[in-house]
């Protein structure tokens, strides 16, 4: 395969308890790259969703402003830290945003190279061959313990530190410092970015099998759909990346309707933090907005928060 091209799908749900979904994604083709991007907003009242959405569009556009000669784990960690500026200075502009922060998980594909970098524990895998394979570090005290031999990978299940994060784009006295690895893409292999309320529900194999054989679109809705429907109790936001052969044809996608609600397509150029809102069960406002994105088509899809 001399060349290849890169099709996107997305997906998020606010799940069955939260009423604000403080997860945020994004999708670009700029001179640099592709770029993919899952955040987690944390805090609650103190603006989660608000520090998600800030640190995805510094991240879009740190890239986009981004030479095409550049170096990609350059690129991602000059990225991270626009978000993590971004971030910290709206956390000061009130009370209601002290404390605010995020994760972050980023790629970068440039051609068969994918660069990836996380802050926190929003993870990427790349699944190949049925196979999937974490490639994020965890940010967490819980990993930190099995990393250090004091716990095992069975005792971290159900460890009480397993979620508490020891570094996050906004909320630590510290510098993050993000986690960057790259990966060699072959024809098939899929991309996944998700929230924790994705992968916390699944093990790695369910993740795989979600996932295969599929267009992204269908792939992104599949795990979020099975997430909400297994767990729910968090957001639960994936965006998923198919490398491609350039000469196979890609099958346009059937819109899908969770939980019998149709699902509204955003208009073109429309930003992903105002999609339109489906009603779901018990009265509750919920989303689940699966699109197609062509790498072919250059642009941005997010949405704009000003700060």
């Amino acid at each position: 395969m001399n060349e290849s091209r890169f099709v996107v799908g997305a997906a998020t749900d606010v799940g069955k308890l939260r009423e604000v979904n403080e997860d945020a994604h994004g999708y670009l083709r700029a001179s640099v790259g592709e770029v993919l991007v899952v955040c987690d907003g944390m805090g609650g009242h103190a603006s989660g969703d608000v520090a998600s959405k800030l640190a995805r569009d510094a991240v879009l556009g740190s890239v986009l402003t981004a030479a095409a000669d550049s170096d990609p784990a350059a690129v991602l960690t000059q990225a991270a830290a626009a978000a993590q500026a971004r971030v910290r200075h709206a956390s000061a502009a009130g009370p209601d945003r002290q404390g605010m922060g995020t994760t972050l998980v980023c790629a970068l594909v440039q051609g068969q190279r994918a660069t990836l970098a996380n802050v926190g524990d929003s993870r990427a895998f790349i699944v190949r061959d049925g196979r999937a394979q974490q490639l994020s570090m965890d940010h967490t005290k819980g990993q930190q313990l099995l990393d250090g031999g004091v716990i095992s990978a069975e005792q971290l299940a159900s460890h009480p530190q397993k979620g508490v994060l020891y570094m996050a784009l906004g909320q630590m006295s510290s510098e993050p410092v993000p986690h960057v690895v790259q990966v060699q893409l072959v024809e098939g292999d899929y991309l996944v970015l998700c929230s924790d309320g994705v992968y916390d529900c699944m093990v790695p194999d369910k993740l795989a099998a979600l996932s295969s054989g599929v267009n992204p679109a269908y792939a992104a809705a599949n795990l979020v759909r099975y997430a909400v429907e297994h767990d729910g109790k968090d957001n639960a936001t994936v965006v998923i990346g198919r490398c491609l052969d350039v000469d196979r044809p890609v099958a346009a996608p059937v819109p899908l309707q969770p939980r019998a609600a149709p699902v509204a397509q955003p208009p073109a150029g429309s930003a992903e933090g105002s999609l339109p809102q489906t009603a779901g069960a018990a009265g509750s406002w919920r989303a689940l907005t699966p699109y197609l994105l062509v790498a072919a088509v250059i642009g941005i899809i997010v949405g704009g928060i000003a700060v």
